[in-house]
């Protein structure tokens, strides 16, 4: 079970375990990294039910991952679907859960808000990487990024990380300018 916590900005955080300061950090998205993305019609979307929940096949590589590179886990999502009422704090931390069982995951952390707020945590935005370190690893040292979308790149961009593109169908033009980058998680453990 998760400790659940609201930031005074709206983000959600499910701690499932305390992060250690000690460690580097693996960031990781969640829609198209570990869960798979639902299409409706030409849109990429997340899942919205827990019949749609389809968690990806290889995630059972991170508790590897973790392991061998003595890393936290931390998942770093924008879920605009709470703003606009598709899906609830309850589905989040459901689906949340399912994961974490799967992939050892420590820490998620989503931001609930809409394109047009403007916040400073939705990615490509660092505020929830800023939250994760004022409350969480202060220190920072051979950090990551796993993720799907050109908002995941622009944020390792801007925080000085690496950066590992998970390939797929709806990110072709991503992938080209990404130098690390492969079909799901079992390519990260040759990264590291």
């Amino acid at each position: 079970m998760a400790n659940v916590q609201i930031s005074s900005s709206g983000m959600i955080c499910l701690e499932y375990k305390k992060p250690s300061p000690t460690k580097n950090n693996l960031f990781l998205d969640k829609d198209g990294v570990l869960v798979e993305v639902v299409k409706r019609g030409s849109d990429v979307s997340s899942a919205r039910t827990i019949d749609e929940i389809s968690l990806c096949s290889d995630l059972n590589y991170l508790e590897e991952i973790k392991a061998e590179n003595n890393l936290n886990l931390v998942v770093v999502s924008n879920q605009p679907d709470l703003s606009r009422g598709l899906i609830s704090i309850e589905f989040i931390i459901r689906m949340s859960e399912m994961i974490a069982l799967e992939a050892d995951i420590d820490l998620f952390i989503y931001c609930p808000h809409l394109k047009e707020d403007n916040c400073d945590c939705r990615k490509p935005g660092i505020g929830m990487i800023e939250f994760y370190r004022k409350e969480y690893c202060p220190t920072s040292g051979q950090d990551w990024f796993v993720g799907d979308r050109e908002v995941d790149k622009e944020l390792a961009r801007r925080l000085g990380f690496n950066f590992y593109l998970v390939a797929q169908p709806h990110n072709e033009g991503i992938a080209c300018h990404s130098a690390l980058s492969g079909n799901g998680l079992i390519g990260l453990t040759n990264c590291l």
